[in-house]
């Protein structure tokens, strides 16, 4: 009998050690997926926060190149800072076709810019004591792009 009574011993405490690993791992995962949940809902609002910035910096008739900002956002996104700057671009002159006539090519020439305006944006964050950022840029037109006169080259 007692033999029995030490063998079913035995057998619980492997069961429970088996038990408490698998709660143990069950518990890892859970909480890997509440911070996975988190960081992606963050990584959505940096997007949208990011939109909303290039949407504001559209409606701006002209933006000078060199200019920058930089700040935070207000409740519920506090959380968030941003900066963005815009700056001058390059841009390489196309090779037109041969067979264009001298009025044709004068009139290409004469409507291709030889740069562009380029508007970074930045977002950044922390959660759980870790920082995080997302950077985005976007193509502002020639024609919007303001330049102290002062400034020399194209």
């Amino acid at each position: 009998m007692n033999r029995v009574r030490g063998y079913i011993l035995v057998e619980t405490l492997t069961a429970m050690a088996v038990l408490s690993v698998t709660a143990a791992v069950v518990q890892q995962g859970v909480y890997t997926a509440v911070q996975a949940r988190g960081l992606s809902q963050d990584y959505t609002t940096a997007q949208f926060l990011m939109e909303q910035l290039v949407a504001t910096a559209d409606l701006e008739p002209w933006l000078a190149t060199g200019e920058s900002h930089h700040g935070e956002f207000d409740e519920p996104n506090a959380r968030f800072s941003y900066a963005w700057s815009v700056e001058k671009v390059a841009v390489p002159m196309p090779a037109l076709p041969p067979e264009l006539s001298a009025e044709q090519r004068a009139g290409f020439e004469a409507t291709l810019r030889q740069h562009m305006g380029r508007l970074r944006v930045e977002i950044r964050w922390s959660r759980g004591g870790q920082d995080f950022d997302v950077t985005g840029e976007t193509l502002v037109a020639p024609g919007r792009l303001w330049r102290d006169p002062r400034e020399t080259g194209p």
